[in-house]
């Protein structure tokens, strides 16, 4: 099939067929939306809401960086159905486990690292992370990251541009903010 070009002026009105060619390029098809390049995002996150609010952003073009915990990962990993250890081997520690298709369905590109964030290096190595990122999120228990030194009062004195995003299930405050998200649906 021969492809035309636009034979259209610039500055001229463009007629409905090649307004048509232009956005229904086929070989644009696969092409990745740049609303979001240059825009790096941090993802702290598990499970099914956190991992999808960052891979929104990353389908959006924004560079996503998902900080696991060492050895296992994150827990979606090895919870989802078809952990197929020869396929996706999980770790050299958990070697009868493999990577859920579920986990990789959730996490589409995304940059993976692994930060322990009880001990004091991972901690300044997020901190490092946060003042060259413009875009934090995070769905742990409330308190968590405030706790380790690594929330958003703590990180807005290190890039005061930075926009955290802490998602949860039943809210920071009030009685239900302790409730396990994922327990409590499954009751």
């Amino acid at each position: 099939m021969a492809t035309q070009t636009s034979t259209a002026k610039p500055g001229a009105k463009q007629g409905f067929e090649e307004f048509c060619r232009e956005t229904f390029d086929f070989k644009k098809a696969f092409g990745k939306p740049e609303a979001l390049k240059g825009y790096r995002v941090l993802s702290c996150t598990q499970y099914i809401l956190g991992p999808s609010c960052a891979s929104y952003l990353a389908e959006l073009g924004a560079e996503v960086i998902k900080i696991e915990a060492p050895r296992r990962g994150e827990a979606m990993r090895h919870t989802t159905p078809f952990n197929e250890p020869f396929l996706y081997p999980l770790s050299r520690w958990v070697p009868e486990r493999g990577t859920g298709l579920g986990f990789l369905g959730a996490n589409p590109n995304e940059y993976f690292i692994s930060l322990d964030f009880h001990r004091p290096e991972g901690q300044a190595i997020l901190k490092k992370l946060a003042a060259k990122s413009d875009v934090m999120v995070e769905n742990y228990r409330p308190g968590t990251f405030e706790r380790w030194g690594i929330g958003y009062r703590q990180l807005k004195e290190i890039n005061p541009r930075l926009v955290y995003c802490w998602l949860g299930g039943f809210g920071g405050w009030g009685p239900g903010r302790v409730v396990n998200p994922r327990a409590a649906t499954l009751a």
